[in-house]
């Protein structure tokens, strides 16, 4: 009886417990986000930060799944957005939300750990101080409509977000800054030729190198792939390019811009590839880490070599090369020095989620975005580019130019295929610049191109910018479908007047149609009128071998890109649109 006193005792308590639980609607939030990924200045830090923030994120929802269920993101999602939400059922929601912080800070440091080894405690403080993490959590009400109650939880995340606590670094900041990130001090550092220990210690005594940081140059820890000489970069970007294997082999804006090349079968099984990657000191068998920048014959001298700690004889590499170029050209391919950063991202994604009136719609929307995702990382990664991030309504990835504008109208039509339903659509910005150009600010210019296609009336387009080596930039925002005829896209209306510049109508239209447009007052009632007669005009001139219906269809083509809605008062969209699409054409 005794015992059966006590076991009834002990139910009552645990019943007791468990009715003490209580279910939440919780979101957390990892960042920051676009400043951390755009701090590279290879495309591997590009790729390596991304991908550490998806993974956290992944992390922390395999912790909660442990209490309650995954909302959005989808669990399985190769690549996850910097938040995630779910339904979870707790006793102290204020609990559960601190130690899953503290647990995605362990996450942090065990990655960090792996990746840094002995230098990890070096660099500890500056990984500790980047991380933010916010989460906030409202009791769910069954009997309440769930975007409601949505929106309220995303309220609330925002109001914490604007009561910023600062923090103090454990350690001062001294001497160079990272030459990544240019905000922490530099704690690795890769000598100079010329610079010697007499150097270092100058550095040091005058602040110019922090007295902790560590010279590379002898450790195998670090080859020229991680660090290059001259260069000195903190704990996180040593951390980013130390980050997984896979980001080793992540290609170069060299190797994107010549991936037309690389990828072609015919110059794959010629067998005068393989001696550049073995002179290399690539595999044989991959092109993956193989230095693109090396079938650019401006790089093929000693200096060069010199730098990149490449041990082949430049004239052993010259004749490998020259028996290579033979077969490209050939098969009249260009080396081509541009490629294309492109991002884009939902428009109005916010709305839509919060227009989800129950957990089931939520949790089905994020399939979709899943599955969409999976399919651009797909496309774009079969030969046409590679791709950095893809969160379904989000996605960032490298193009080659010579499927540029047909990769951006099959990511377009692929979405709407996908989100008809939903009525989603998407805003894009791509960025082509030459294959030196500083990564991060290439990316910078891709996000703002993003921005301007937002803020077109009713969104749903996408801005092109070309960035050339000269500094000048061409610019133009369109709709993604020709207002005037649904039927027809403007990546392939662009694509159309670029490849008939090859061969059947002369540029030297557009040359001309540029300096016309230059004069005249586009204020006059008479522009709209005299420029569509002048772009008939002036395209009947230029023709060299167009038959009289592609000429209609080109004609048709440009006066729809200039009469189209987002052009009014915008005639430098519509010129450079020609640019950009001459500028391709010439690069070809």
């Amino acid at each position: 009886m005794e015992f059966t006193n006590r076991f009834k005792k002990t139910d009552f308590k645990k019943r007791n417990f468990m009715s003490n639980n209580k279910t939440y609607l919780f979101l957390l939030t990892i960042g920051p986000v676009q400043s951390f990924i755009a701090q590279a200045r290879k495309t591997q830090d590009l790729y390596a930060g991304s991908q550490l923030l998806s993974d956290l994120i992944g992390f922390a929802m395999n912790q909660t799944q442990e209490s309650g269920e995954i909302i959005f993101p989808f669990l399985d999602a190769k690549s996850k957005p910097n938040r995630f939400v779910a339904k979870i059922t707790c006793q102290d929601v204020k609990v559960f939300g601190n130690n899953l912080q503290v647990k995605v800070k362990e996450e942090l440091n065990r990655i960090a750990k792996d990746a840094l080894g002995k230098w990890f405690e070096v660099a500890s403080y500056q990984i500790d101080d980047f991380l933010e993490t916010y989460w906030t959590a409202i009791i769910y009400d069954e009997n309440k409509k769930y975007n409601e109650q949505y929106k309220e939880l995303e309220r609330t995340l925002g109001g914490i977000k604007n009561y910023r606590v600062f923090k103090q670094l454990s350690l001062p900041e001294q001497g160079r800054k990272c030459s990544v990130n240019g905000f922490y001090d530099a704690l690795f550092y890769r000598k100079l030729d010329r610079e010697t220990q007499q150097d270092i210690t100058f550095l040091r005594e005058q602040r110019h190198l922090n007295n902790n940081a560590i010279i590379v140059d002898n450790d195998t820890m670090v080859g020229l792939g991680i660090i290059q000489k001259g260069e000195g970069i903190c704990g996180l970007t040593l951390l980013k390019r130390r980050y997984k294997e896979n980001a080793y082999t992540f290609p170069s804006t060299a190797n994107i811009a010549l991936l037309h090349i690389l990828n072609n079968p015919v110059v794959k099984d010629s067998g005068t590839l393989t001696p550049l990657l073995i002179c290399d000191g690539a595999s044989e068998n991959t092109i993956d880490n193989f230095n693109g920048q090396l079938l650019f014959s401006e790089n093929i001298n000693s200096e060069y070599f010199k730098k990149q700690d490449i041990k082949c004889r430049e004239d052993a590499f010259s004749d490998c090369f020259e028996s290579f170029k033979k077969v490209v050209e050939q098969e009249n391919l260009k080396f081509l020095k541009y490629y294309a950063v492109i991002v884009f991202d939902a428009d109005d994604m916010g709305k839509k989620l919060s227009a989800c009136d129950s957990i089931e719609k939520h949790k089905e929307l994020s399939r979709k975005l899943s599955e969409y995702a999976k399919c651009a990382r797909e496309y774009i990664d079969e030969g046409r580019g590679k791709t950095i991030y893809a969160g379904g309504d989000d996605f960032m990835g490298l193009l080659n130019l010579t499927t540029l504008f047909e990769s951006i109208q099959k990511l377009r039509e692929t979405f709407e295929e996908q989100f008809q339903a939903e009525q989603l659509t998407f805003s894009a910005g791509i960025a082509i610049a030459h294959y030196k150009a500083p990564l991060g600010e290439v990316l910078n210019y891709a996000r703002k191109m993003e921005h301007k296609a937002k803020e077109q009336d009713g969104k749903n387009a996408f801005g092109i910018a070309v960035m050339k080596q000269s500094g000048e930039i061409h610019e133009t925002i369109l709709p993604w479908v020709n207002s005037l005829k649904e039927y027809r896209w403007y990546p392939s209306i662009l694509k159309l007047i670029q490849e008939s510049l090859k061969d059947k109508i002369s540029p030297s239209f557009i040359k001309t149609l540029n300096e016309e447009i230059s004069i005249w007052d586009n204020k006059s009632s008479d522009f709209a009128e005299i420029t569509s007669h002048e772009i008939v005009r002036l395209l009947s001139r230029a023709n060299k071998f167009a038959d009289k219906k592609l000429l209609e269809t080109i004609a048709e083509d440009i006066l729809s890109l200039y009469n189209d809605s987002n052009f009014k008062d915008k005639t430098d969209y519509f010129t450079n649109a020609l640019n950009i699409a001459d500028f391709i054409n010439r690069k070809f």
